[in-house]
């Protein structure tokens, strides 16, 4: 085993995607609580994602720290560029968002926020607020407001290093190609259950390490661990960030997909956990209409693309 076959699996898992079906949960471990918020850790995001909130509130938190998203995304190709090949995440993407906001300990709502660009046109819909539920609608022709990828289970597969702008937003098999910037170690690690060899990738005049992603030998070099490292030398190398996958679920031949994972920050008490909660649906061929929606009635919107306000009878 050597580099060039990790090469040949990743790009290989980059071109078999070509859409993307998936439903899951995230949370914050341990939770958020109103004690934060005199520390000023949680913040009230602005209207109109949470929809009419009153305006002296100074905190707003996520119950249990639970939000629950359903997502299509369509349209994974690289963009070809000079040094190399950009990858800017999905060309269509719908991602829909709940999620329970508590203004107090007994005092809050059940919250959806959908946002969809279906290629040439954004929509955003939210439904809350307090202590009159609104419906907020957004309509533009750009592509304003793309939702974290990298937070999503999206940013535990192939597609990670193009997700993220410490590499450029690099496909992953592109950058193993670099032979200055990619150093395969084939020591086998056990890694949250998996059998991995790793990748270190270096700074280009340092030479220190400043990421490892590691492969399952056992799931076709699937990724399964991404570290950021603080780019020091070897012997004082550690990781700033992991994304660590937990689970796989085989969703083709010799292909899977992470089924669960965790976020951790080497400054955070707290970790950001996932888990898919319906089998990942790939290449179901997904069309321009699965990236849009109607806005249900009594919906006010502001039409930024014609420039006008109306609710929706």
């Amino acid at each position: 085993m050597d580099i060039n076959g990790i090469i040949k699996s990743i790009e290989a898992a980059e071109n078999s995607i070509i859409d993307v079906n998936l439903e899951y949960k995230c949370k914050i471990e341990p939770p958020h609580t109103f004690d934060d918020c005199i520390e000023n850790v949680c913040r009230p995001k602005p209207k109109p994602y949470y929809g009419g909130i009153p305006e002296d509130i100074k905190c707003l938190i996520t119950k249990n720290g639970i939000t629950k998203h359903k997502m299509y995304a369509s349209g994974f190709e690289s963009k070809p560029r000079k040094p190399r090949p950009a990858f800017e995440g999905p060309k269509m993407w719908l991602m829909e968002t709940k999620a329970t906001l508590m203004l107090t300990e007994d005092k809050g709502w059940d919250n959806v926020l959908i946002e969809t660009y279906d290629g040439s046109s954004y929509k955003r819909l939210s439904i809350g607020g307090w202590p009159k539920k609104v419906r907020d609608g957004y309509i533009s022709n750009k592509d304003e407001s793309r939702p974290l990828f990298t937070l999503s289970p999206l940013g535990f597969s192939v597609f990670r290093m193009g997700l993220c702008e410490i590499f450029d937003k690099t496909p992953l098999s592109a950058i193993l190609k670099e032979e200055k910037f990619a150093a395969f170690e084939p020591e086998v690690k056990n890694i949250n259950g998996f059998n991995t060899v790793s990748v270190a990738f270096l700074q280009e005049y340092t030479r220190n390490p400043v990421a490892r992603v590691y492969f399952s030998i056992d799931h076709n070099l699937t990724p399964v661990r991404f570290d950021y490292l603080n780019g020091a030398k070897s012997e004082k190398s550690k990781a700033d960030l992991t994304f660590d996958v937990l689970s796989l679920q085989k969703v083709d031949e010799n292909l899977w997909f992470p089924g669960s994972g965790v976020i951790r920050d080497c400054d955070e008490d707290r970790v950001n956990v996932f888990e898919v909660t319906k089998p990942v649906s790939l290449n179901k061929g997904l069309a321009k209409s699965n990236f849009q929606f109607d806005f249900p009635k009594n919906t006010r919107v502001h039409n930024k693309t014609e420039n006008k306000d109306y609710v929706v009878n």
